[in-house]
Parts: C-alpha cells; structure tokens; sequence
C-alpha cells in the first residue's frame, strides 16, 4: 500500500557493445578478473577461455574489458587481447572508436591496429580524419594502415619528405604494399641512397621489386669481391646491410633475380676468400650464399627458382653444392616416383660423405 510500481525502460545495447548472452556472472568472473586485474596467470586463463569458449568474448560485459585490455604493459597479453578483438568482426569497430585518443599511447596504437585489419582500405577516412592530431606510436599505425588503400599514395609520398626516424619507417612500410609508375620511382630512388632500406620490400613480389633486390644484392658482393693482388675484408656495417638485402632477396624471382645468382655462383670462388673485418665474428660468402639461394627456393614455393636450382646442379652433378637445391626443386615440381628414382643413389654410402650430407640438409627444410 502506497508504494507506486516502478516502470522499466529496455533499450538496445549500443552498436559494437557486445551482444546478451545468458552467462551469469559466476561464470565470468575469472575471465573478467584476467582481463581488467593483476598480477600472474591471467593469461593462461584467458587463452583457455578463448580456445574453449569464444563466444564469450562477443558478451556486453566481457568486449568493453578487452578493449581495454589493449593498455596492458605485458605485450604479449596485449598482443592475445588484440588477436581475439581482430577475431570479432567489423561490429567491434565502433567500441573501439569510442573515446579514441590520438595523441594517446600503446593502447590507441593497437586499437588502429585492430581497425584498420577489421576495415582494410574502408578506414581510409577515419585515418584521414586523425591523423593530423596523431603522435609517436599512434601516428606510425595510423600512416602504416593507410598503406591498405592504394588511393592514399600521394599522401604517403608526401609524408615520405617530412617524416623523420621510426614515423618514416611506417610510411616505407606502407608504400612497399604499394604499386605503380610513382612507387616504383620513389622506391628506385630509395634504394639507390640507402641499399638496406630494399628490406621493406620483403613482401613486396612485384618484378620491379624483385629486380632492385637483385641490383642492391649484386652491388653489395661486387663491392665485397677481392680487388686484383689482395684481400678483401667485410666490414661489420657490411654484413649488416648484406642480410638486411637478404631479406628482400628471399623468394624473388624475377630474370634479374635469376641472372644475379647465376653471377653469384660464377663468382663464388672469389667470394670464398673474402675475410671477415672488424667486430665480424665469422663470414663464409662461399658457403653461405649457396645456403641463401635454398632459403630462397624455400620461400618462393614454386616458380623459376626451381628451374634455376636445377640448372645450377647439371652443371656440376659431381658437385654437392646444389645437390639439396636441385632435389628440393624437384619435389616442388615433379612427380614423387621420379624424385624417387633420381634421387635413390644419393642415399648410398658410396656416394660420399659431402653428398651425403647435401641431401640430409635438403630434409632439414621438408615438414610433412
């Protein structure tokens, strides 16, 4: 008597919030504990929820926590809190935007992260919109998403000129996904003044690509070649640079590619004798580079890299030198009972220890 009766007002969840799941709190409790609390275990905790029971990450009361996991100093919890958000789907986007600081720290780096995997090319004009505002971390995800959309080139080009140290590096690394007469010039250019810099083209597998990696690996060996009447020395800053083109390297196989190892293996008894400089602990041009080329066939897959290695290896078949090149080739591109056949005296003892072991390491790069 005299109490009036309470009216409830049921509203909709806002958009990217989550969605109701009849989980009680008891439930999860521990997920929520691992997620917004401190100190050890919490990230087994997580990942075993995440493997057991994932639709829990999608609850209202559990992807605010996780957004906000994304500050947590541990960077490897950071990094499970942002795999398991990119796993949400494009509905999250909004909670991630909601109270987004450009100036912020780590956990508005991640949040682009997050974005612009879910969005790709469509966050072009968020990005656009922030990045004015944009620093340190948060700027350099912000430039590198940019990276998805080929429309944003010109701008990227122009922050090529005025960005500086770790930001400029995320505008290489955004216009190496990137194509086209103005890309291929800049890149040109690029290489031409910083050789190393050819490494942010890893990923990049267009010919041109390919064949300023092979430019930049040939100059680097010419300029490491003995001079006529002595020896020469590679310096620690040389052999730096020379792996750093030997990650653009892998997996290319444009004509210049090809021709560049073919150089390679008519100049590997003068690279044999090239010395290790100062603060290098151990340089072997001769038989690394035959090792770099396998690496390299490994990469690529399939394609001209395999009729490379297999010419390489009728040249000399006395030789061990390209024997796993040749054999992996073949595997990659023949029928198994020829490989066999082929292959099957190489297994003998009579054949030598070095064949031997030649073709122990061509397994070591099999997984079956």
């Amino acid at each position: 008597r005299g109490i009036e009766k309470a009216h409830c007002v049921i509203l909709p969840l806002p958009a990217g919030d989550g969605r109701y799941q009849e989980l009680s709190y008891g439930q999860l409790n521990p997920l929520l504990s691992a997620l917004t609390g401190t100190g050890g275990g919490r990230m087994s905790q997580i990942r075993d929820t995440w493997e057991s029971r994932p639709e829990w990450f999608g609850d209202y009361r559990v992807l605010p926590a996780l957004v906000s996991g994304l500050r947590e100093s541990y960077g490897e919890l950071a990094d499970l809190d942002e795999t398991i958000l990119k796993a949400q789907g494009a509905a999250v986007v909004p909670l991630l935007k909601a109270g987004f600081d450009p100036a912020g720290k780590k956990e508005m780096a991640r949040r682009v992260e997050v974005i612009a995997a879910l969005e790709g090319a469509e966050a072009t004009p968020w990005l656009r919109e922030v990045l004015p505002q944009a620093k340190k971390d948060v700027r350099g995800a912000v430039i590198l998403a940019l990276g998805a959309d080929p429309e944003n080139v010109p701008l990227l080009l122009d922050l090529s000129k005025t960005e500086r140290g770790a930001i400029r590096e995320a505008v290489l690394r955004a216009l190496a996904r990137q194509d086209g007469e103005e890309v291929r010039e800049f890149w040109t250019a690029e290489v031409a003044k910083t050789p190393e810099h050819v490494e942010f083209l890893k990923d990049n597998w267009t010919q041109w690509a390919s064949d300023l990696a092979a430019a930049a690996f040939r100059s680097l060996l010419e300029e490491a070649l003995p001079a006529k009447g002595r020896d020469t020395q590679i310096t620690y800053e040389g052999l730096l640079t020379l792996n750093c083109v030997q990650a653009a390297v892998l997996g290319k196989s444009s004509p210049a590619m090809l021709d560049c190892w073919r150089w390679i293996d008519s100049q590997l008894p003068a690279l044999s004798k090239v010395k290790r400089g100062q603060g290098v602990r151990h340089v072997d041009l001769g038989n690394g580079l035959p090792v770099w080329l396998l690496n390299s066939l490994c990469a690529a897959g399939s394609g001209p890299l395999c009729g490379l290695c297999r010419e390489l290896w009728e040249k000399d078949r006395d030789s061990a030198c390209y024997l796993p090149h040749a054999l992996l080739a073949a595997l990659l591109t023949r029928p198994a009972a020829e490989v066999y056949e082929e292959f099957l005296p190489y297994f003998k003892r009579s054949v030598g220890v070095r064949k031997a072991q030649a073709i122990k390491s061509a397994f070591g790069h099999i997984f079956w």
